[in-house]
C-alpha cells in the first residue's frame, strides 16, 4: 500500500465502522421483536421430546450435567419445513451475553448438530441458562426458548 492510499483506507474503515454502529442496533432490535415461544420439557431439561405447533421436536444436550466451560453437544430434530438459523445460550435471569453454538450443521433434512459452551457465572453459581433457537418457516422468523436450568461448575 502506498502512503497516499493510507488516508483513503482509514476513511473507508471509519465509514464502515460508523455504518455498522448505525445498522447493528436496528438488526438486534428486530430480533427482539420476533415472536417468542417456550419449549417446556418437564421430564428433563436437557433431553426433550415435545410437540410445538402440533409437530414433534426432539432436543438433546450432552453431557446432561451442563458443565460450565466444557463443550456441550446439541442434537436437534425439527419438522423438515423449519430451518434453524442460529442457536445460542443465554442467562435465563441475568444478562451474560449470547454464547453462540458453533458448527451448526444440518445432518439431514430437519436434523441439526452443534457445539457450544456455557460460561462460568462468578456472581451466581446456580445461574439458570436457556437455549435460544432462531428458526424460520413459512410464517417467518421466530425464537424458541428452551429453559435448561443451572450448569454444574465441574471442571471450571
Amino acid at each position: 500500500m502506498h502512503k497516499s492510499d493510507r488516508p483513503l483506507a482509514i476513511s473507508a474503515l471509519v465509514l464502515a465502522a460508523l455504518a455498522l454502529l448505525l445498522i447493528l442496533p436496528r438488526v438486534l432490535e428486530r430480533e427482539h421483536r420476533l415472536p417468542v415461544e417456550r419449549l417446556e420439557c418437564p421430564q428433563s431439561p436437557v433431553r426433550c421430546q415435545t410437540l410445538l405447533d402440533g409437530e414433534p421436536w426432539q432436543l438433546a444436550l450432552l453431557p446432561a450435567t451442563l458443565p460450565a466451560m466444557q463443550t456441550l453437544s446439541l442434537s436437534l430434530r425439527l419438522p423438515e419445513y423449519i430451518t434453524l438459523r442460529q442457536a445460542y445460550f443465554e442467562g435465563a435471569d441475568m444478562d451474560m451475553g449470547r454464547h453462540f453454538l458453533q458448527k451448526l450443521e444440518p445432518v439431514m433434512p430437519g436434523q441439526y448438530q452443534a457445539q457450544g459452551m456455557i460460561p462460568v457465572c462468578s456472581v451466581n453459581q446456580s445461574m439458570s441458562w436457556q437455549l435460544v433457537l432462531l428458526v424460520d418457516d413459512a410464517t417467518g422468523m421466530r425464537q424458541i426458548v428452551w429453559p435448561l436450568g443451572p450448569s454444574s461448575q465441574e471442571g471450571s
